[in-house]
């Protein structure tokens, strides 16, 4: 997968005037990579919409900031001044999902995997959304950019 963050720059009606992403990476919700290879590519659209239905449900009843974060394909990108979630397919960027101020998440994992990395993303207040990103992706520069106890030195 391709470097998104100047196609989320160019593309994305989020933004505020004058804000440039540093970094950009397309998310998935959990599990959706563990079918699998070729069984995730040929999921039927109804498995891919239980898998989200189960993250937001996970993310509803563990409240908070994790709440709001989009249970389905999404781009997260870092700012200056915050980090924001755009529901997406990687070519095509929706409205704003979500955002909080960049000093109020940070990376707490990031593992990688055969087809994926699993992350997890947490929040000031003490809640976190686990996400699968394939590989390829910006993630050393993510992981910089979010900050947290497993980023770079």
């Amino acid at each position: 997968m391709a470097n998104i963050t100047k196609r989320v720059n160019r593309k994305a009606s989020a933004l505020l005037d004058g804000e440039l992403v540093e970094v950009a990476i397309l998310v998935e919700p959990k599990g959706t990579f563990a079918a699998g290879g070729l069984a995730t590519v040929l999921m039927p659209r109804g498995q891919t919409r239980r898998t989200e239905a189960a993250a937001a449900s996970a993310r509803q009843g563990e409240g908070g900031m994790a709440a709001s974060f989009p249970a389905a394909s999404c781009v997260v990108a870092v700012t200056p001044t915050r980090v924001i979630a755009i529901k997406s397919n990687g070519l095509t960027f929706r409205a704003l999902d979500f955002e909080v101020p960049r000093g109020a998440a940070h990376l707490v994992t990031s593992q990688g995997g055969a087809l994926a990395r699993h992350l997890t993303i947490g929040f000031t207040d003490g809640t976190s959304v686990e996400v699968e990103a394939q590989r390829g992706q910006p993630h050393q520069r993510f992981a910089e950019a979010l900050g947290g106890p497993n980023a770079p030195a």
